[in-house]
């Protein structure tokens, strides 16, 4: 069985080093970078620096979502890894298990993640 793994990132290049990483250690087989709108409350309790925006405000930015692609057996690893080298104290990074993927895909991620 597949998953998919995502995590929001601020940029496009730190989502492809990320990605370009996950795929040298064969973590994931593939991962998609999506540029995408993210709405939210800065919270200075969980967020202590002023990296997210003004204190208390709703803030509206552009992140780049990552989709990385893997088996449901290395997708705690990646996790772990992704969570390990994010940018983000606090950053998205959650699991969705994949019912039904093509078998021709779901052989060819499973050889490019040992």
């Amino acid at each position: 069985m597949l998953a998919v793994i995502l995590s929001t990132y601020p940029t496009r290049a730190g989502a492809r080093k990320a990605a370009g990483l996950a795929i040298e250690k064969r973590l994931a087989g593939c991962v998609l970078t999506i540029p995408v709108g993210s709405v939210y409350r800065w919270n200075p309790a969980i967020n202590p620096s002023g990296y997210y925006g003004a204190r208390g405000k709703v803030q509206n930015k552009k992140e780049v979502l990552a989709v990385f692609k893997t088996t449901k057996e290395r997708a705690k690893q990646l996790m772990k890894f992704i969570g390990g080298h994010h940018p983000y104290k606090v950053p998205f990074v959650a699991a969705v298990p994949l019912g039904q993927v093509s078998r021709r895909y779901q052989e060819w991620i499973k050889k490019e993640v040992r």
